[in-house]
């Protein structure tokens, strides 16, 4: 009886919820479309129609866009005033989502990821991968509305547009990239919708927000300063379907220097995991008349063309040269068999196009944004799947002028006349401009800097009127090689010769990333015809790619052709010829000095920038890439001579005081002193050959059981004994200019003396190029330096001195023995 009365309970409440769902499904049932469109502003009928109604934003989701890969790219369309900070133009934030159907009548939002390699569905790894890959959910939408046959939904979009989140909104790499901004939080009621509009592959939202952020200042207080503010910016998100049928990746190869995408591999290797990255490049593919064409060896203009617009915001003088900044890479994709492969344009006027908009995802442009930062950049927007770039907004800064302007009147205006003015003329700022504009397009063509461009060219060549005005002095405008710096006046060099151009490593980067290949039977296939190219490329060492991350001394930063030394003396040689012109050639009527003691700061580190590319050569080592067949060593040490040569150089050029920078006139009108001004230079210079201890390592790790003869370690010890403490083994007083290199030098040498005592071994070493370096022998070799030294400077004190040099190695003597014994 009992259980009969349970059993009578139990139904009672099953009817009970069962009206009560009935209830809550009938009033949660969506509504009829029509109803709630009615009146609504609507976007144009593309591939996701958008509707405005009563502060609400609705998407209307057609059935053929869910499980369909989307690209949501949120970018800053107007910057808030007095935030200089976050610019027109950057990239908010950059995701794949998906939309599919949920449970209880739901679409559900995912985040998708690539960073897994995922076979087809017939490997052995596919269920494993699978089951491991679950795309996270990160909004769920109720339908609002269905439309026909259930052939579309409509959902409330609102809070998803005008709310905080990683779609609409900053992301958190971005803030990352941000670190002055500690928080940062959306104040809703000042955020509102602005327009929208809909095209057959993508959808645009445009949409104001208002943050309120703490911002830390730096003060001269130990504590940073929070400051709280508010700030407007106006976003445009745009959303577009990835292709449906993806691109074919090529897989990268570290020696021909491409941007990638990468992924973990569970499956090419059955008996491990590896790492496999496709290169970033456009779709480049002939019309399918022209196949044969090509095939033949003809150049063919592509199906689709990579098309550069010019934000309608720049300058109008130059405009033109922008335009060929963009338009010098067609002679590199005529390399690869196609002709009129990338094309620069004006933005059309509204007149012209009044749909078009600069942050369109489907166009790509030139941002010009009025910034005082001094830079461009070229970033670009690529498919996860495969590497495809869909679109590049490359950010020039108005302040790259500036930038560039310095650079040029330093490197070359000893050998161009026309360089020797605060304010050049429009003709070469504007070349200056198309140059930059050719490496930051090289950049969203998905290429990376090659450091090496330089390293091929002899320097006598560079200096070669006829030679370096046909052949340039880098092959590659990817290289930081900015300007010739090596011409002299007398070498009679036009500008032709002076200026960056693309060369013959980015021709044959383009052919090899963006060449049309015949079909192959595998993928392995593939890689060995691929691989093969570039072990018949690099015979000639014009094609070589240095990474930027390389510590190769081949590859490095603003430096010119094989000899760092060599160049550097003929760079040292301009800047001897500049210094006393410099208040000539930086004069400005009515305005201050500011603008010479801006030039002077830059030269100064362009002499120091000289130091370092012979520097470099002290302990370094090449890294000469090559596959494992080539059977080839990757690394082997620079030169004993050329490392011994280097030494002489900076004795000659830096431990030798250069006075010759130390012009009267530039000291009394810019307030710069000659003692702080030699000092500055001397603390930069000395922190990169004393500290941190990696140097020591680097070249103690050269010992002569692996190595053919090489720079030891008690060898540099001797030389910097010899160059900087030269005064120790003759009569006479010390400068008070060596006397801060000196002390500057102690105060450096026992910092990286007292770390050595406890560092043994250092991981995958930078200056070296080696991994797992270890050396006892670094501490009892700089412990034996100091007490040599200490010596020596006993020995100099019993002569007859000033009072001055006589307290400067007195109190050297207490620092080192304090170091030493405590």
């Amino acid at each position: 009886m009992k259980f009969i009365s349970i059993l009578t309970t139990l139904s009672f409440c099953a009817s009970l919820l069962s009206a009560q769902n009935k209830k809550e499904k009938d009033s949660a049932s969506p509504k009829s479309f029509a109803e709630l469109t009615a009146g609504a502003v609507k976007s144009a009928n593309g591939m996701l129609p958008v509707f405005a109604k009563d502060d609400k934003i609705y998407f209307q989701i057609r059935r053929e866009i869910l499980n369909k890969e989307l690209l949501v790219v949120t970018r800053v369309q107007k910057s808030s005033a007095g935030n200089s900070e976050i610019q027109v133009g950057d990239e908010a934030s950059s995701n794949v989502i998906k939309f599919e159907r949920g449970m209880n009548g739901k679409l559900l939002m995912r985040k998708v990821y690539y960073g897994v390699y995922t076979p087809d569905s017939s490997a052995s790894m596919y269920q494993a991968i699978e089951r491991s890959t679950l795309m996270p959910i990160i909004e769920t939408f109720p339908v609002t509305a269905i439309d026909g046959a259930d052939s579309s939904y409509l959902i409330d979009v609102t809070n998803l547009i005008l709310g905080e989140n990683e779609l609409f909104s900053f992301d958190n790499f971005f803030k990352i990239r941000m670190p002055f901004i500690s928080s940062i939080s959306i104040v809703s009621d000042k955020s509102f919708l602005q327009s929208f509009s809909s095209f057959p592959e993508n959808v645009e939202v445009v949409f104001q927000k208002t943050f309120n952020q703490t911002r830390t200042m730096i003060t001269r207080s130990e504590k940073p300063a929070p400051i709280n503010e508010t700030t407007t910016y106006e976003l445009n998100t745009s959303i577009v379907k990835l292709p449906d049928v993806p691109m074919k990746p090529r897989l990268a190869d570290a020696r021909v220097g491409y941007f990638s995408v990468g992924k973990i591999d569970f499956e090419t290797n059955s008996q491990g995991v590896k790492r496999r990255s496709y290169i970033k490049r456009w779709r480049m593919e002939p019309k399918k008349e022209d196949m044969p064409a090509y095939l033949r060896g003809e150049l063919v203009e592509p199906a689709k063309p990579i098309v550069f617009y010019i934000d309608p915001a720049t300058p109008a003088k130059w405009v033109p040269f922008l335009i060929q900044g963009i338009n010098d890479w067609q002679k590199a994709f005529e390399a690869a068999g196609f002709k009129n492969a990338i094309i620069g344009k004006k933005a059309p006027t509204k007149q012209e196009d009044s749909a078009w908009s600069l942050y369109d995802a489907r166009h790509s442009a030139i941002i010009y944004k009025p910034s005082e930062i001094e830079n461009a950049t070229g970033p670009s927007i690529a498919d996860p799947r495969t590497g495809e770039i869909l679109e590049s907004h490359i950010h020039w800064y108005h302040n790259i002028m500036h930038l560039i302007r310095n650079w040029y009147m330093i490197q070359c205006g000893m050998a161009d006349s026309a360089a020797r003015t605060p304010v050049f003329p429009d003709s070469l700022m504007g070349q200056l401009i198309r140059g930059v504009c050719a490496h930051e397009v090289g950049h969203a063509l998905g290429l990376l800097h090659n450091m090496a461009g330089s390293h091929y060219f002899n320097v006598d060549s560079i200096r070669n009127k006829a030679w370096v005005e046909k052949n340039g002095y880098s092959s590659s405008i990817m290289d930081y090689a900015r300007f010739n710096y090596v011409a002299q006046p007398g070498d009679g060099i036009s500008r032709t010769g002076l200026l960056p151009r693309i060369g013959l490593y980015d021709k044959w980067a383009i052919e090899w990333g963006y060449r049309l290949l015949p079909p192959f039977e595998s993928e392995a296939k593939e890689n060995a015809y691929l691989n093969n190219w570039i072990i018949k490329k690099n015979t000639d060492a014009i094609y070589f790619f240095g990474s930027e991350r390389s510590w190769d001394p081949r590859s490095q930063r603003e430096d010119l052709g094989n000899n760092a030394v060599k160049a550097g003396e003929l760079g040292i040689r301009n800047l001897k010829k500049m210094v006393p012109n410099l208040v000539k050639y930086s004069f400005s009527s009515n305005d201050s000095y500011e603008g010479l003691n801006d030039i002077y700061r830059a030269l100064i580190k362009h002499y120091r920038t000289l130091l370092g590319h012979a520097m470099d050569y002290i302990g370094g080592s090449y890294e000469t890439l090559s596959s494992a067949n080539e059977n080839l060593p990757t690394y082997a040490p620079v030169a004993y001579q050329q490392q011994k040569e280097a030494m002489v150089f900076l004795n000659e050029y830096f431990f030798k005081t250069p006075t010759w920078l130390l012009d009267t006139s530039i000291m009394l009108k810019t307030g710069n002193t000659p003692t702080g001004t030699i000092a500055d230079i001397q603390s930069e210079v000395l922190r990169r050959l004393l500290y941190p201890p990696f140097r020591f390592h680097a070249i103690a790790a050269r010992n002569e059981s692996i190595f053919a003869k090489t720079y030891t370690l008690s060898e540099y010890l001797s030389d910097l004994l010899k160059f900087v403490w030269a005064e120790l083994n003759s009569s006479g007083n010390i400068s008070v200019y060596r006397r801060s290199l000196q002390r500057t030098y102690i105060a450096m040498f026992l910092e990286t003396y007292k770390e050595s005592k406890g560092l043994l071994s250092l991981t995958e070493l930078p200056l070296s190029g080696y991994t797992n370096i270890t050396s006892h022998d670094v501490a009892p070799a700089l412990n034996a330096h100091l007490k040599n030294l200490m010596k020596l400077m006993r020995i100099k004190s019993q002569q007859k001195l000033d009072t001055v040099t006589r307290n400067h190695l007195s109190f050297l003597i207490d620092e080192i023995e304090t170091a030493l014994y405590g």
